[in-house]
């Protein structure tokens, strides 16, 4: 029972070997892999991007939980058109998306001027 306990300790987990598998796979091939269905694939790439989206997405916006957000909402975006997309270059794909949920959220936050607005603040000044 014990040398039971002792190889089952020995032995690394199902999640753990397939992470470490994913680890030392390129951006493409955890893309390719991650489309076809592999979790560990697709955790590898949020492993790996998500502190480089942190700081690109904290430069454009100032608020913390915001960019919190938007992080968690790309990968969402992402996993949601991954299998029906062709992936060239996954940083700049990532990246794309981050930024245009980005501005997204600022063109629903911020009130916009009618044309009208504008006109007579272009008179008046």
């Amino acid at each position: 029972m014990k040398e039971q306990w002792q190889k089952k300790q020995q032995q690394p987990t199902q999640t753990t070997t397939r992470r470490d598998d994913a680890a030392g796979l390129g951006f493409e091939e955890l893309a390719w892999r991650a489309k076809q269905g592999c979790q560990a694939s697709f955790a590898e790439l949020i492993h790996r991007y998500a502190p480089r989206l942190h700081v690109f997405l904290r430069r454009k916006t100032r608020d913390h939980h915001e960019v919190e957000d938007l992080v968690q909402d790309t990968f969402i975006k992402a996993y949601q058109i991954l299998a029906g997309m062709m992936i060239v270059e996954v940083s700049t794909w990532l990246f794309t998306i981050a930024r245009r949920l980005a501005v997204s959220r600022r063109r629903k936050r911020e009130p916009r001027s009618s044309t009208l607005d504008l006109r007579m603040q272009v008179c008046a000044g």
